[in-house]
């Protein structure tokens, strides 16, 4: 749901807030992906064999700067 209302400024500041209309409407339905995800909340797929993470391998890796 979501409120729409038409705000009118004058040099900056708030002079009037007029209430329009309510949009009401269904949402999306849960997006899930699968494939390479954390294995603590993702299971493994079905027909997939499960890999161990590698010694010193970090489940959550530090995202580095892109150039």
């Amino acid at each position: 749901m979501a409120d729409a209302y038409l705000d009118k400024y004058v040099n900056g500041v708030l002079e009037s807030s007029e209430f329009l209309y309510t949009d009401k409407y269904r949402g999306n339905a849960a997006e899930v992906r699968r494939g390479t995800g954390d294995p603590l909340i993702l299971s493994v797929p079905e027909g997939a064999t499960p890999v161990a993470p590698q010694s010193g391998a970090s489940p959550n890796p530090t995202p580095q700067p892109n150039g």
